[in-house]
């Protein structure tokens, strides 16, 4: 049975395979797009998801040209992809990625969606001109109404009225009015328009005042209907009488009512057309008229259609009869308002008339779904679109949709002049709930990683997706050859490496190298570079006239506000308008394209060369003997429309302007992308040069900044061009020491367009030694070019080594030895001694600053600016060494917030002073003087200090030789600077434990000014926070010196024990000086006092009670005097002990053990006749007379109950302190988990008022004098 089924389902597959293949024979194919179905267009690369919707040249979209000749070399036709790939631009400064160009308008969408239920198509029927009545109803005309009926079918929708009649769509003057080729004749009941020859005729159409109907434009293809109605009248009397409706025979009747379509028909090539002004509709059609007939026209239906709309987010309303539909202001909606005003107080209305809204949508109130969503981080991630009708029958929707980065920075703002025409962005990128026109309205998605979702929701309810991936990376360009830096004489080099990218990948033939052509100046030197003015600039990006450098330093520059798209390549620009590929005289820039790769290719790769044919605007120009620096620079678009360029220092990747340049001097103005990653070689034909005047001594090697470091051992020999380091070596090269002995080359390496030699021994700093190349030798530059010893005149070396200072500190007031010594410390002036190993030109200058010297520099005046450098003292001191041509000195840049604090300035130096304490660090400003000469290389100056306070200074001495040179860029002429420094310490008076402010910000002082000491033998301290050594010259104690009794167990920290303090006030005079000579004199007054006692609040009754510690007397008669006290119940771990009071005397119950102590650690029960205050004197914390060990107390317990005392260990709570909480050293209450330890089961003190226990918690607090009951599963004790 199972065999059977599978054989009749077999045969029923190869019937129905036959029955699609006769259709396809028998039917021409059509392809209709699916309902609802979505296609997209990225509009800057052309690319589709389908080129059935999209397609055509790629230079008719926006942007691909400017009108002229120039067109996109990278793609000719729109072309179809599996994946669309988009991308966005975005500000540079607040987005984690580097700045990147992409291609115009590949951030721009262009969405359609396919569905033709969505496209509104009216019927219309008009009427012969002769036709008196608006319906056709059975009781009149309801032949020709039954035609019509018949012929149209539910299918075509026609106007019918209330009682179910076909009714005409016009007023009765608006019929068909005739026929301009053709008999016409009128009579009869019903007259029309008559055709009467065969041929092409046009039927005009009257005017209407309310409506213009539109019949032109019919094209069947596109959906277009029309039918015309009416007879053929065999008597050519201009009536139609079919079947009797005349009263004549039969065979006088003329034919029925029909459909004419055999007889006439639309002419599709006519020019047909609609009403305006005064001239009214026409139709042009082909007409076949039988011999011996006339066709009369009675009535003409066709379809019309406007170009509807798609808008995401509208909702379906009507407003009745009634109401008036305004329009919405702001954010209110639709409104639905009274005829009689404007008043928005009904229901909301987000749809309009030219939005076709299915059944579902009308009967649930649901918004249209036509929106795109991505992954920004703005507040709505989506957007809803606004599509319009592509042609009045086709149901195609299309708009656009603008892409921007992450947080919506990328957006074109540009309100100079303001911006009121969203087509601004290039195309009509309209949102569907906007209400203007203006930019506000445009429908921008902000993306960070995609993908893009394009949503709708079709007329048959079901929801439809199309997803677009974003790739934001551009792809990368490797040259391999030529090097940059790198030297030749070849004028046709050869260009190779390669591209990459493995995102959405490469776009064919988007890859170019272009090369430099142009020669800028006669010197050789670039000034221009292959991409200036075709790459795109950055002109929306301000800040300082430095410019600015990577991305890590974008942070705190100021965007042009409003702010504007950043790296937008033009598409009718010039990095895809190079014209001819050639070097040729004439043309400033030439190129080379890559090996072919297939669009999203992942990698590929380029080797070509050019035949360089350097032009600078004359004809007669060679390169012979000469050199010549020509930069190039190559880039390469991906299938998303990132445009990514090659990197000269790809370690360091570069963006706009100055690209890192560190040296503000040296930064050069432009506003490119990736301007100055350009690849520079030489072309180079001209042997290599020494450039006498710039080489010196005191070099040796280059930094990471590639500048000349400080050598003292050292030659630096300048060439006019990079030199190949393998044609030098320690004997390329003699020196001649001016004692007339040859110098030791130890080292030498080329360097650019250096050579380094490195001696022996180090040089005097005003040798100036003889050079040249040894016989025999010669130096190539990279292009091969060679210079033989002959051909060279020795020379001297300049003198590049700075003056060796030497400074010495004299005359300070300093007492002591070594950082207290005269050269180290004083109180008001110090003498500054300075010697040079060389002669000078003119007296060594002396500035004396704060060694907490701060400053910043850079380009952004901005606090806390990445972009900042913090400098010191050490700085400082460097600044002033080198070649320079002027006073050395630094660029603070003004960062200090004071500006907006008060009027008093704002700083560029701070020592971190703070005199007026507003919390802001005071202005300082060096200044230097100049020295004294004494004989030989010798000077001093005398520096009296008023601008500085307390603490390290730094004397910074700086000087220049009497030598002269050219600087390495050849602008200038320096002179060798030398700087040395010596610090000391200034100090204006002594820091004091001053008793009449707060004494710990000038040390301690014990016992404290004013305080009461309960010790009988208290400690005088007296302590310093002085940084000096601090002498005490005089100490009285209640007017007697002491000061030699004094000991000194620390810094500036002196103790004096005195044998013994009677109760009462004691004063304490002081007199010392500081290292310095700074004197300081004070006095201060302490009260000593004796302890107070315990005093143990007892009621009437049992009291269980505890001593926080011992009792001085611990006798049980002298701890309870009071007479009140009969009986008292002591426990320890060996057992009960009792004593009773029996006529005045305790006595031990013989059954228990005696108690003849009151210790602390354990509890005791107490019973009082009454309410009594028992006082007891307990001891203290240990005394240092006493002669004892200081202990502390633990409490041995037994598994089960013990009774156990509260006990405070540091004895600062064992007077009047009955009844408070228990207090450790930090005075922080101990709570009793901490107390009796963790591990103990229950716990309970005794209320005496109540009579009742009550249960102790872990996180109770402990109360000085209560006796607890804790209950331990172990006698593990509490310990101290």
């Amino acid at each position: 049975m199972k065999s059977k089924m599978l054989g009749a389902l077999a045969l029923f597959t190869l019937i129905g395979a036959l029955f699609v293949m006769q259709s396809a024979e028998q039917h021409t194919p059509t392809v209709e797009a699916a309902t609802g179905s979505i296609a997209a267009l990225n509009v800057g690369t052309c690319l589709t998801t389908d080129n059935s919707v999209f397609k055509g040249d790629c230079d008719a979209l926006m942007n691909h040209a400017d009108g002229t000749d120039n067109d996109w070399e990278v793609r000719d036709k729109i072309a179809e992809v599996s994946t669309l790939y988009a991308t966005y631009a975005h500000d540079p400064k607040t987005s984690s990625d580097a700045p990147r160009a992409i291609l115009m308008d590949s951030d721009l969408l262009k969405i359609s969606i396919a569905d033709a239920d969505r496209d509104k198509r009216s019927g219309v029927l008009i009427a012969g001109n002769t036709l008196t009545t608006k319906n056709l109803s059975d009781a009149g005309n309801a032949g020709l109404k039954a035609a019509i009926e018949e012929d149209l079918g539910e299918d075509l929708h026609y106007p019918k009225n209330t009682a179910g009649d076909i009714q005409f769509s016009h007023a009765d003057n608006a019929g068909l009015t005739a026929v301009v080729v053709g008999n016409a004749a009128t009579g009869g009941a019903i007259s029309g328009s008559i055709v009467g020859n065969s041929g092409n005729s046009t039927l005009n159409f009257g005017r209407d005042a309310t409506r213009q109907f539109h019949p032109g434009d019919f094209k069947v293809d596109d959906g277009a209907v029309v039918r015309f109605y009416g007879c053929l009248d065999d008597d050519e009397d201009g009536t139609c009488e079919p079947d009797g409706e005349d009263g004549t025979p039969n065979n006088a009747d003329d034919e029925p009512y029909i459909n004419l379509k055999n007889s006439i028909s639309v002419d599709e090539d006519a020019s047909n057309g609609n009403a305006g002004g005064d001239t009214a509709p026409w139709l042009g059609i082909n007409s076949s008229v039988p011999a011996g007939v006339d066709i009369v026209i009675l009535a003409i239906y066709y379809r019309t259609s406007d170009e509807e709309n798609l808008i995401g987010g509208q909702v379906y309303h009507s407003c009745g009869t009634n109401l008036t539909l305004v329009d919405r202001g702001g954010t209110d909606g639709w409104k639905c308002a009274p005829d009689s005003g404007n008043d928005q107080n009904t229901d909301k209305e987000d749809g309009t008339d030219d939005v076709v809204y299915t059944s579902n949508e009308k009967s649930r109130n649901q918004a249209l779904l036509v929106k795109a969503s991505a992954d920004g981080d703005l507040e709505d991630r989506g957007v809803n679109l606004h599509l319009t009708e592509t042609g009045r029958f086709d149901g195609v929707y299309q708009g656009f949709v603008r892409l921007t980065d992450a947080n919506g920075d990328g957006r074109d703002d540009n309100s100079t002049p303001a911006k009121t025409d969203i087509t601004d962005w290039g195309r009509q990128a309209k949102d569907g709930m906007g209400n203007t026109d203006s930019d506000e309205d445009v429908a921008v998605l902000a993306v960070e990683s995609g993908p893009i979702t394009i949503e709708y929701r079709d007329s048959n309810g079901a929801t439809q997706r199309l997803r677009i991936e974003i790739d934001k990376t551009p792809p990368t360009v490797s040259v391999t050859s030529p090097a940059n830096g790198s030297s030749s004489g070849d004028q046709t080099p050869d260009f190779a490496g390669t591209l990459e990218d493995t995102d959405s990948g490469l776009a064919d033939k988007s890859f170019r190298l272009v090369v430099d052509n142009q020669v800028e100046n006669k010197d050789g030197d670039n000034e221009d570079f292959a991409l200036n003015g075709k790459a795109p600039d950055a002109t929306g990006v301000t800040g300082p006239a430095t410019g600015l450098t990577r991305i890590a330093e974008y942070s705190g520059y100021s965007m042009a506000d409003p702010p504007s798209q950043f790296g937008i390549v033009s598409m009718a620009g010039n990095l895809y308008n190079l014209g001819d590929d050639r070097c040729v005289d004439g043309e400033n820039d030439c190129y080379i394209e890559s090996e072919a790769y297939d669009d999203g290719a992942i990698s590929g790769s380029f080797d070509d060369s050019l035949r360089l044919d350097l032009y600078d605007g004359t004809s007669d120009f060679t390169v012979r003997d000469r050199e010549f620096q020509i930069d190039f620079q190559a880039f390469v678009m991906d299938m998303a429309g990132n445009i990514g360029f090659s990197d000269s220092d790809p370690a360091n990747p570069r963006y706009i302007n100055d690209l890192g340049e560190a040296d503000a001097t040296k930064r050069k103005a432009g506003n490119v992308l990736g301007y100055y990653s350009a690849h520079i070689i030489t072309l180079d034909e001209k042997d290599p040069e020494i450039i006498n005047a710039r080489s010196a001594t005191g070099y040796y090697g280059l930094n990471a900044d590639g500048k000349p470091i400080a050598d003292r051992s050292g030659v630096m020999v300048v060439f006019d061009g990079p030199i190949a380091a393998s044609s030098v070596s320690t004997s390329t090269f003699s020196v001649e020491l001016d004692d007339e002995t040859a110098g030791n080359i130890v080292d030498a390496h080329a360097a650019k367009n250096f050579v380094f030699l490195k001696l022996g021994a180090e040089l005097a700093s005003d040798a100036t030694p003889e050079i040249d190349i040894a016989q025999g030798e010669k130096v190539e530059d990279m292009a091969g070019n060679e210079t033989f010893g002959r051909e060279v005149t020795a020379f001297d070396a300049n003198d590049g080594i700075s003056p060796r200072l030497t400074v010495t500190l004299s005359g300070g007031s300093g007492s002591g030895t070594g950082n207290e010594g005269p050269d180290k410390l004083t109180k008001d002036q110090i003498t500054v001694n300075v010697s040079s190993d060389e002669e000078l030109q003119g007296a060594p200058r002396i500035a004396v600053v704060c060694s907490s010297l701060t400053w910043n520099e850079g380009k952004n005046a901005i606090e806390g600016s990445s972009d900042l450098i913090g400098k010191d003292i050490d700085d400082y001191i460097a600044n002033r060494s080198g070649a320079f041509d002027t006073t050395p000195s630094e660029t603070p840049v003004d960062t200090s917030p004071r500006a907006t604090k008060n009027a008093s300035g704002t700083y560029q130096y701070t020592c971190g002073y703070d005199a007026n304490g507003d919390d802001f660090d005071d202005n300082f400003v060096p200044q230097d003087a100049t020295s004294l000469s004494r004989p030989g290389e010798n000077w001093d100056y005398t520096w009296k200090g008023t601008d500085l306070e307390d603490g390290l200074a730094t004397a910074v001495v700086f000087a220049r030789d009497r030598s002269r040179f050219t600087s390495l860029d050849g602008n200038d002429t320096v002179q060798n600077w030398g700087s040395a420094s010596a610090e000391f310490t200034l100090d204006t008076a002594v820091v004091y434990p001053d008793p009449s402010g707060d004494v710990s910000k000038g040390g301690d002082l014990q016992p404290a000014p004013d305080s009461k000491s309960k010790e009988a033998r208290p400690f005088v301290l007296i302590e310093f926070n002085e940084g000096t050594t601090v002498t005490l010259d005089s100490v009285e104690l209640d007017g007697v010196e002491v000061a030699s009794e004094f000991e000194q167990p620390d810094h500036n920290r002196f103790v004096y024990w005195p044998e013994s303090l009677s109760q009462g006030d004691h004063e304490v005079e002081v007199e010392a000086t500081d290292a310095a000579g700074n004197e300081a004199s004070f006095s201060y007054e302490f009260e000593t006092v004796a302890r107070g006692d315990f005093v143990m609040a007892l009621n009437a009754g049992w009291n269980a009670i505890s001593v926080p510690a011992d009792p001085v007397d611990t006798a049980i008669g002298s701890v309870f005097t009071d007479s009140a006290v009969t009986t008292v119940i002591g426990w320890d771990t060996q057992g009960w002990r009792i004593a009773m009071r029996r006529d005045g005397v305790w006595e031990s119950n013989e059954k228990y053990g005696a108690l003849n102590e009151i210790r602390a650690k354990y509890g005791y029960w107490v019973k009082s006749t009454g309410f009594v205050r028992q006082a007891v004197e307990l001891k203290g914390g240990t005394s240092r007379d006493a002669g004892g060990t200081p202990i502390l107390i633990s409490i041995p317990t037994e598994p089960g109950w013990n009774f156990v005392g509260v006990v405070d260990q540091d004895g600062d709570q064992t007077e009047d302190h009955f009844g408070l909480t228990l207090q450790d050293t930090g005075y922080n209450a101990i709570k009793a988990g901490e107390y009796l330890g963790n591990n103990y089961v229950r716990a309970y003190t005794w209320d005496a008022t109540f009579s009742r226990f009550d249960v102790v918690r872990p996180d109770d607090t402990m109360t000085i004098g209560d006796g607890v009951w804790v209950y331990y599963p172990e006698g593990t004790g509490i310990a101290p």
